[in-house]
């Protein structure tokens, strides 16, 4: 157990239940948004030779899905995966590729054993169209902010410095569907980790009106809206 990277969506996991409860369209793209930078659980087998079977989950019409689960709890409540199974840590993307090259899978199920959310191969290829129109620019206008929060970004140079995991990040505003927001964009391995302590952190520094959202670099969206940019914290080597 010491050895397995932390994973855990508390986010997610409170997204997928407000829309198990009440389907709303906002609610799903709410839900489709956490997805883009979430860590998820696949569970595989590892053969002779280091070659990775995967594990599908086939339904009572015969469609194949691949699990993914959103944290170990999650992940150890069906003991032939405790007994089968290694786990490799993938996001969506990940996801994505998976179903792009195998075209027998139907879709992926999210805590197959508990939450049991069922994401089509509709669902994904919308989900990854999508994230290809934001890289295009075609539905999210990205630049520096308008209107500088100086203390907000001073207070984040403060936090940064206690952590030293965090490389670096950039402060971007973006504007979607007439919606102005701050996106933080940090360089570091345990985005999951410091985007729970960053997101309470960083509240009060911020005036009320103002959202914040927090994106991993290591994404292709990361690292595609932030190249014409300079960032406002680098750790000192």
């Amino acid at each position: 157990m010491t050895n397995q990277e932390m994973v855990q969506n508390p986010k997610l996991l409170k997204k997928i239940i407000s829309l198990q409860n009440n389907f709303t369209d906002d609610k799903q793209n709410c839900l489709y948004e956490e997805l883009y930078t979430s860590k998820l659980l696949l569970p595989v087998i590892l053969n002779d030779g280091d070659k990775i079977s995967l594990i599908k989950i086939t339904d009572i019409d015969g469609n194949d899905y691949i699990p993914a689960f959103t944290d170990w709890e999650n992940f150890y409540l069906n003991s032939n995966t405790v007994n089968k199974a290694q786990a490799i840590v993938f996001n969506i993307y990940d996801y994505f590729k998976l179903l792009n090259s195998d075209s027998d899978i139907t879709g992926i199920v999210i805590n197959p054993y508990s939450h049991n959310l069922v994401l089509s191969r509709g669902n994904l290829k919308f989900l990854e169209k999508s994230q290809e129109n934001i890289q295009k620019g075609e539905q999210i206008s990205v630049g520096l902010p308008k209107e500088y929060p100086h203390l907000f970004v001073e207070n984040c140079k403060s936090f940064f410095e206690k952590d030293s995991s965090i490389k670096s990040a950039f402060l971007l505003q973006t504007v979607r569907d007439n919606k102005i927001s701050l996106l933080l964009v940090i360089e570091t391995p345990n985005i999951e980790v410091v985007f729970s302590k960053l997101n309470k952190y960083a509240e009060k520094f911020l005036d009320n009106n103002q959202i914040l959202d927090i994106l991993s670099l290591d994404t292709p969206l990361g690292k595609n809206i932030t190249k014409e940019y300079e960032p406002f914290y680098k750790r000192k080597n």
